[in-house]
């Protein structure tokens, strides 16, 4: 299992390396971090024993996924972890929804259970839950449910099925799972851990993916994963309260459980 990290612009800041304690974890696991050429210089010279990847400066998100995906046919390992680089990690404390900073125990458990998961083959793809609306859960997983940021997959059927994360140039991962979902692939989303994401205001002026997203540009990409999948996915209008200044914009209303189970009727 080979961890990758999405990284763009936040040298001086990297969180995920820091909350999820990557540096340790790569004594156990592979960790990979994946720069554009612009950044090449600089993060060598911050974090010089660092293994990374390099893409050219003018890749979206999604060509940096399917880049990663497509490293199954070099590394011949296919279970991959993709993450933001922008993450603090929680865990739930025993038997309490509440939610504590992740320790590295906590971090080497859930790689340790990610990998397990994968290696049993049950589920091809999933994640770990969102901060927000986590302590709306009481199990420790949901299958079949919304993953982002945080994601896991055995890579085979997504390349077997020709998906592509360039499909659309945003909400890849929601792309992604809807496709996996709909060719009749369950996914996890572990709940017992959570992740959370930078405030977008400093995201907008750190880095990530905010080089290339505009308000337009992301409301014609709702749009477009509307059409990639009708029967699933709604388009409605959200007021935005940091991001493009607090402008409405279009969003989705994801139907996953519906869209598994259109697989299923198939079959």
């Amino acid at each position: 299992m080979i961890i990758y990290v999405l990284t763009r612009g936040r040298i001086s800041q990297q969180v995920t390396r820091r909350c999820a304690f990557l540096d340790e974890i790569s004594k156990i696991y592979p960790v990979t971090y994946v720069l554009p050429d612009c950044d090449v210089r600089d993060y060598c010279l911050e974090y010089p024993d660092t293994k990374y990847l390099v893409v050219s400066n003018h890749f979206t998100s999604g060509d940096i996924r399917q880049f990663i995906a497509e490293q199954y046919h070099k590394t011949d390992d296919p279970f991959q972890i993709h993450l933001d680089d922008d993450m603090y990690m929680f865990r739930r404390k025993d038997r309490d929804p509440l939610l504590d900073k992740a320790n590295l125990r906590d971090m080497i458990d859930l790689f340790n259970k990610i990998e397990d998961i994968l290696e049993r083959g049950i589920y091809k793809h999933g994640g770990v839950s969102a901060r927000e609306g986590n302590n709306r859960k009481e199990e420790n997983f949901e299958v079949n449910a919304r993953a982002m940021r945080f994601l896991f997959y055995d890579v085979r059927p997504i390349l077997e099925h020709g998906i592509k994360f360039t499909d659309v140039m945003c909400r890849m991962d929601f792309h992604m799972t809807l496709s996996l979902l709909e060719k009749g692939y369950p996914n996890i989303v572990l709940y017992e851990y959570a992740q959370n994401q930078l405030e977008s205001s400093i995201r907008a002026r750190a880095g990530g993916a905010d080089h290339y997203r505009t308000m337009e540009m992301m409301n014609r990409q709702a749009e477009r994963l509307c059409q990639l999948h009708p029967k699933f996915i709604k388009v409605v209008d959200k007021e935005t309260l940091v991001s493009f200044g607090g402008k409405e914009r279009k969003d989705v209303v994801v139907q996953w459980k519906k869209a598994y189970k259109s697989s299923q009727n198939k079959k």
